[in-house]
């Protein structure tokens, strides 16, 4: 596993930028987590093809829906 000390500093430095101070169990929850969805999204970096997304317009009409 390589050594995740800096990355895990700055989701502290994350955490308390957003006000939460979670408990210690909380804590590794969320890293566990967010370690979790760094993997997956490597993981799929270069395996999706943007052409076969489907593609939304998006327009400012001024009208509420």
């Amino acid at each position: 596993m390589k050594d995740t000390a800096q990355q895990e500093a700055l989701f502290d430095q994350t955490l308390a930028a957003l006000g939460i101070e979670p408990t210690a169990h909380d804590r590794q929850r969320l890293w566990t987590s967010y370690l979790k969805q760094q993997e997956l999204a490597a993981a799929w970096t270069g395996r999706l093809d943007p052409a076969a997304e489907p593609a939304l317009e998006f327009r400012a009409t001024g009208e509420s829906p």
